[in-house]
């Protein structure tokens, strides 16, 4: 080929190689091996901002590197003395990729390579990839997955995202707790999800069974992208709730959360709706369906069955004067040794209080359902030791069979109950059959809670007052005033037989509310007639106590009636104010603002919190009779009065004794310190004109001795 024209060949080559660099979309250069530059596109001029009449073929790499140090862009320092350890390292000829942001913001890929010819270097070939975008991309990323993965590690759930082949994608901290995954699962990045199940099968927590094929069913689900929700339990006893979603471009997000608490809380709950909460036995709800499935199976097999109705005797009394908290561990020992005395497939149920049930699931005839109960009554007869003390109670038994006294629970627990009222009026501790007699008892009961009702509407009462008189001197302080019921065919009804039915039935408030009213009247028209100026006292029933307008209600009577301050007293229980303490100090102050007198009726046969009785505005203690009736005879009953006059002195309250019957007592309670004496030594309960007539007789200087006449309904 003739020179020329092998000139137009070369020129046309390195036109073509010229065009080629320039349409790279990258920056290139190319120095020989003296680091001269060679070759070059625009892109490289502009990457690295140089002049472009700088930028000429030869130009040594010196030269070049200048402009970048004389802007100061390798940092403080001498220009020169940069520039010389750039060449240094360019020296070298050694691959490199470094990625370098230039003070325009434009990040770069600069990627060296060794240029060989004929296996000589001959040179470096340079490239200048712009990466600014795929930076700015590569730190939004970077920050969502930051953002992702913080949302993640305050998620209280545990959250894990699996790729469509398996691999975990992200996992956050507290599933790695929740599953107990060691940090060394996780010391070279996410594992798979294979090495997890291995992990999980080697500890033996899927159970036994060859630990290949375990992964290999493990795996297969994990390959479903169906949602999914179920709870697992976990060797250590954790529960989880687990929860899958699959996700649009085929990855999988799975939650855990940790459901122990609301596990065991359900299990609570189950077991409060289902058991008593004091004793642990069954409730009312689990003995009915326990009578529901049993009476089924009785029937079938033609079989019978005992229901015990079993209620502690004196169990207020330990309650009341022990405190609460005795009597409950009480109820739990007798729930323990109930169940200890009967077989499994028996159930034992407290109803509420001091009630039990106890039911025989099969009995052969009465005299098997006589020996349990036998055996029942003498095993909570023992004595039981609850802290200091030695308690002693027995049960009063009730017994109902199947199919002889009913058919269905209801009336089986009806007439058990009221066997064990029979029980009661037996003399207690023991155990009664239902009869015919008992459901007589029963329907005399409702009937005379019919008659009351109509009484309370009818106005069918009287009001008797009984007196009392000051210890010192005798004379006359106050009157009681104390129901009366006169039917017009039964006639008089002593109190014994219906303050108690007024009391389960809520008729006391409207009886009460008519005594209140009565008194005051009856105060008015003494105070109308010339006679002295007493108190009287009225007795206020719990229920009344608890109504929301009782504070109206006495101010309302004092009010017509015109009564002046310290007439009217009323006389409460200790249990009545210590159901409520706190409520109950709010009341009576309410009370004492009307100018009443408030006193505590039956001294010491409650439980009183000393703590809550000095709060309490009182004016009087009212020994109770079973104290009084002893204390000739009885060196503690004598401790007791005196004890409680202490008290009630210490206090700044005055005591009245109440069922004095003799000399000696009232001897005995003055010199112990009583300031006032009420009992039939001195008078029985009078109708009002009689004891008007007393009271005329106290303002001639008569001092009453021995009993009056009059009603000894008491």
């Amino acid at each position: 080929m003739p020179d020329q024209a092998r000139s137009d060949l070369l020129a046309r080559q390195a036109a073509y190689l010229e065009a080629i660099v320039n349409h790279l979309p990258h920056g290139i250069s190319v120095f020989d091996e003296h680091l001269r530059l060679q070759y070059w596109n625009t892109q490289f001029i502009e990457v690295l901002e140089l002049p472009p009449e700088a930028v000429t073929r030869g130009v040594s790499f010196d030269t070049l590197l200048m402009y970048p140090a004389q802007r100061g862009e390798y940092g403080p320092g001498d220009p020169v003395e940069q520039v010389a350890a750039r060449r240094r390292l360019a020296e070298q000829f050694a691959p490199h990729r470094i990625e370098r942001t230039r003070p325009n913001g434009r990040t770069h890929l600069v990627a060296g390579e060794p240029l060989l010819v004929d296996g000589q270097i001959a040179g470096f070939i340079t490239t200048y990839i712009d990466i600014t975008e795929r930076k700015h991309i590569e730190e939004e990323l970077a920050r969502k997955n930051e953002l992702l993965q913080s949302i993640m590690d305050n998620i209280p759930s545990g959250v894990s995202l699996i790729s469509r082949d398996l691999q975990l994608l992200a996992c956050n901290e507290e599933l790695r707790r929740l599953l107990e995954f060691p940090p060394e699962l996780f010391a070279e990045g996410l594992p798979t999800l294979e090495t997890l199940f291995r992990f999980n099968v080697a500890r033996g927590e899927y159970g036994p069974g060859d630990p290949e094929q375990i992964v290999a069913d493990r795996l297969q689900r994990a390959r479903s992208t169906t949602p999914h929700c179920f709870e697992r339990i976990r060797p250590n006893g954790t529960a989880l709730l687990v929860k899958g979603q699959p996700l649009p471009d085929g990855s999988f997000v799975t939650t855990y959360t940790d459901i122990t608490a609301r596990k065991r809380a359900e299990e609570r709950i189950e077991r409060l709706a289902n058991h008593d909460p004091l004793t642990g036995l069954a409730n009312r709800l689990s003995l009915d369906e326990y009578l529901r499935r049993v009476l089924a199976e009785r029937r079938r097999d033609r079989a019978r069955l005992a229901v015990l109705f079993l209620d502690l005797d004196h169990f207020k009394t330990i309650n009341d004067s022990l405190g609460h908290h005795i009597g409950d561990e009480l109820l739990i020992e007798v729930g323990r040794r109930l169940q200890a005395n009967v077989r499994e497939s028996d159930m034992v149920a407290r109803l509420g209080g001091d009630e039990f049930v106890v039911v025989l699931g099969s009995v052969a005839s009465d005299g098997g359902a006589a020996q349990a109960a036998d055996k029942i009554l003498a095993c909570l007869s023992e004595p039981c030791a609850i802290g200091e003390h030695l308690l002693h109670t027995t049960p009063s038994i009730g017994i109902s069979l199947f199919p002889d006294d009913g058919g269905d629970a209801a009336i089986l627990l009806r007439n058990a109950d009221t066997a064990m009222y029979h029980a009661k009026a037996q003399g207690r501790a023991n155990f009664q059959f239902h009869s015919e007699e008992l459901n007589h008892n029963a329907v005399q009961r409702l009937e005379l809670e019919r008659k009351l009702r109509r009484a309370v509407k009818e106005g069918e009462f009287e009001l008797w007052f009984q007196p009392i008189f000051a210890a010192a001197d005798l004379h006359l302080t106050s009157m009681e005033a104390l129901v009366r019921w006169r039917h017009p065919q039964d006639g008089l009804i002593p109190p014994a037989r219906f303050i108690a039915v007024a009391e389960e039935t809520g008729l006391i408030v409207p009886l009460g509310q008519w005594v209140l009213e009565a008194a005051c009247m009856q105060a008015r028209r003494w105070l109308d007639a010339g006679l002295p100026a007493l108190r009287i006292a009225v007795n206020l029933s719990a229920r009344q106590l608890r109504s929301i307008d009782i504070v109206d209600s006495v101010a309302a009577a004092l009010e017509t009636n015109a009564l002046p301050r310290g007439t009217l007293e009323l006389e409460l229980t200790e249990s009545s104010v210590m159901e409520r303490p706190e409520e109950a100090a709010a009341l009576l102050t309410r009370l004492k603002e009307l100018g009443v007198a408030v006193s505590i009726d039956d001294f010491g046969t409650g439980h009183s919190s000393l703590a809550y009785l000095k709060r309490f505005p009182l004016d009087h203690l009212k020994i109770d009779r079973s104290f009084v009736s002893e204390i000739e005879r009885d060196a503690s009953d004598a401790a007791i009065v005196a004890a409680a006059v202490s008290l009630a002195h210490n206090l700044g309250l005055s005591v009245i004794a109440e069922g004095v019957e003799t000399a000696v007592q009232v001897e005995r309670l003055r010199a112990l310190g009583c300031d006032e004496l009420q009992g039939y030594h001195f008078s029985t309960p009078l109708p009002a004109d009689e004891v008007e007539a007393l009271m005329r007789a106290a303002m001639a200087g008569e001092v009453p001795i021995g009993a009056r006449p009059g009603s000894n309904l008491g």
